[in-house]
């Protein structure tokens, strides 16, 4: 995981309404199990381990069971079009960090969208 997405998800954290590790690994694993994938990232520590460990899980999917990939974006709200133009933006970012780093984006704006109604 490049310290690039770490720094954009910390800076995304820290901007706005304040969104915890916890509250993001809670809606991280709801959305997962939504989505029906077993994958959790019980042992996560901390946010970078959080990032990793998304990272991970969205390479998995890709090279592994593409169908659940999709189904996990469609689950979060996370449009393909979001992931082409930041493909597009950011060239040294690999597949699986742009998916991550949209993932986390999606949730975070999910959390705040609910502490504010």
């Amino acid at each position: 995981m490049s310290n690039k997405v770490i720094q954009e998800v910390n800076d995304l954290i820290k901007n706005g309404e304040e969104v915890g590790y916890i509250e993001l690994k809670n809606q991280i694993i709801k959305d997962l199990q939504l989505a029906g994938i077993s994958f959790l990232p019980d042992d996560t520590e901390n946010l970078n381990e959080l990032i990793s460990w998304t990272s991970s899980l969205c390479q998995h999917l890709i090279d592994k069971d593409f169908q659940t990939y999709m189904n996990l974006l469609y689950r979060i709200d996370v449009p393909a079009e979001n992931f082409m133009k930041m493909n597009e933006e950011n060239p040294d970012y690999n597949s699986n960090e742009i998916a991550a780093l949209l993932l986390i984006k999606r949730e975070i704006q999910k959390i705040r969208l609910r502490k504010m109604y």
